[in-house]
């Protein structure tokens, strides 16, 4: 078992940053404003694109393009790419209004 080094979590100590904030993920700032009102919120990953619908996108929901789902523009919070990393095809991770999901439209494509 390894040994409890304090100094690695005191302020400032080995491997922490002096300013704690250095470690957060930028992404969250562009969702919660206010830490005490987090926002209802789903996750869409996909790739998107245009919807027929000029106040919606387009999002696929995998890479034969069978699935998709319309979202409405206004219902999406926040957009992250996907690296290729993760995803040799890119993408889009898709934060949206848990309440607009009514609103989307699901689509399946027949073979």
């Amino acid at each position: 078992m390894a040994e409890h080094n304090d100094e690695a979590v005191s302020e400032g100590g080995p491997g922490r940053p002096a300013n704690l904030s250095e470690w957060f993920d930028p992404w969250l700032s562009k969702l919660i404003e206010d830490p005490n009102k987090i926002p209802n919120v789903m996750l869409l990953c996909g790739y998107a694109t245009n919807s027929p619908d000029e106040k919606a996108i387009r999002v696929f929901c995998d890479p034969q393009l069978l699935w998709c789902v319309d979202v409405p523009k206004d219902a999406i919070l926040h957009r992250e790419g996907c690296p290729t990393s993760a995803s040799p095809l890119g993408g889009s991770y898709l934060w949206i209004d848990r309440g607009a999901w009514s609103s989307c439209r699901t689509y399946r494509r027949q073979c």
